[in-house]
């Protein structure tokens, strides 16, 4: 009985509620309590790129600097992302992101092992997708087309990693060495989560 009476509550208070995005301003990757206007379509592709001749903030420097271990074009980053946002109604806008990314990895001469095969690069994809409802906006427009606007938020999350493997035929330690009568894969795999999340959004 709780939830009909909270969508009817929900419906009550955005029956005349247009929290129109204002004029000149997007929607993708801005978490503004604005929405889409009815029929509104916004489609944005950007893509990612870290590696030695591009890296403002000196992200893939830290990367070395804190792992002896990693050599050669270990830091890049590519990968791309898409975002969409439609107005289903004045009031109600949903979105959908898609982003992959792939981070190198090169840990040079493994010495303790005879590395049959190994793969160099972390690969990532993270998806989303929600919605953005209005609950409140005030006949005030400010000198920007802007308006108070009050709106929740709600959006379900998927973040997977796929697996990294390392095939090795023999171990070697200090006074050791373990051999495999076949190729053994090790790896680090199931490195994902996913879940949901609401917040309350409020511009002025």
């Amino acid at each position: 009985m709780l939830p009909i009476l909270i969508v009817t509550m929900l419906a009550a208070l955005t029956t005349d509620t247009f929290a129109d995005t204002p004029l000149g301003w997007i929607n993708n990757n801005n978490p503004s309590a604005y929405t889409n206007d009815h029929g509104e379509l916004e489609i944005a592709a950007s893509i990612q790129a870290i590696n030695g001749a591009i890296d403002f903030l000196d992200l893939r420097e830290e990367f070395f600097a804190n792992n002896k271990r990693l050599q050669g074009k270990s830091g890049d980053l590519g990968g791309y992302r898409f975002d969409v946002n439609c107005g289903v109604t004045g009031y109600l806008t949903v979105f959908a992101r898609l982003q992959k990314s792939g981070l190198t990895v090169d840990l040079g001469e493994i010495t303790s092992a005879n590395v049959l095969g190994i793969d160099d690069s972390l690969n990532a994809t993270q998806q989303e997708i929600g919605f953005k409802w209005t609950l409140f906006e005030s006949n005030l427009l400010e000198s920007d087309n802007r308006r108070n606007t009050l709106s929740v938020m709600g959006n379900g999350y998927r973040n997977a990693t796929m697996d990294f493997d390392l095939v090795v035929d023999r171990l070697d330690g200090d006074n050791l060495t373990v051999f495999f009568k076949d190729p053994t894969s090790f790896s680090v795999s199931n490195l994902n989560d996913e879940g949901w999340a609401t917040r309350s959004l409020y511009s002025l």
